[in-house]
């Protein structure tokens, strides 16, 4: 178990069993408290964000930045690698450090069903943001993307239309990625319709996917 500290420190417990756990590390990977007071509130948690197989450690910390360890647990204490987490201006290409709230929270999923982990992020603030991996995603060599319409967006209770602009199947999940609803066709500009009465409040990602596989997703949001 990894437990982030108000200090900047991050401390490593052991199960020894029976559900008891005991402090291995006071310094998790040379990450310990900050005595200056700049670097504190540090928040971790786990995902595998390049598709690896292998778990990659997430840190967030009250200076507003992020950072990635990947296969943290092969990485030694004295020299551990950290890649500052960073996100692509569209319209200009640039790349530059996303700056967070001084107490955040990051929690790496697929939500997209493209075979790589975005992040979904909370901070203290309120809210969720969004960051989608670029290197996921899967084309059909022409371009053609499905591309789904939800309407009402957000939605209350009751009935969602959807209409595509091709044949696909859709299923609905969570955003940590729990499929909540089973694969079901949506025809070439023909409206469907999901009810939605027994979802509670909150966002949800339709993934969609069409006959040669190349898929795309939509979120919407349920405020009943």
């Amino acid at each position: 178990m990894l437990v982030g500290k108000g200090s900047g420190a991050l401390e490593y417990f052991s199960n020894v069993g029976n559900g008891n756990f005991e402090l291995t590390s006071g310094a998790y990977l040379g990450i310990d408290r900050d005595f200056s007071g700049l670097r504190r509130n540090l928040v971790p948690s786990v995902g595998d964000i390049d598709g690896d197989g292998l778990p990659d450690l997430i840190t967030t910390d009250s200076r507003g930045m992020g950072s990635v360890y990947f296969a943290f647990q092969a990485q030694s204490s004295e020299n551990p690698v950290a890649v500052e987490i960073a996100c692509q201006n569209q319209p200009t290409g640039q790349v530059l450090p996303i700056a967070f709230d001084s107490k955040t929270w990051i929690a790496p999923a697929d939500i997209f069903g493209l075979g790589s982990a975005s992040l979904v992020v909370g901070g203290i603030r309120g809210g969720l943001q969004i960051f989608k991996n670029p290197s996921g995603g899967i084309s059909d060599g022409d371009g053609d993307l499905p591309e789904v319409s939800v309407y009402p967006n957000p939605a209350g209770q009751g009935i969602v239309h959807f209409k595509s602009n091709m044949d696909v199947t859709v299923k609905l999940v969570s955003l940590l990625g729990q499929q909540i609803s089973a694969p079901f066709e949506v025809k070439k500009y023909v409206v469907e319709q999901l009810d939605i009465g027994l979802l509670g409040n909150g966002m949800y990602v339709l993934q969609i996917q069409n006959a040669r596989g190349a898929t795309s997703s939509k979120l919407f949001m349920v405020l009943q």
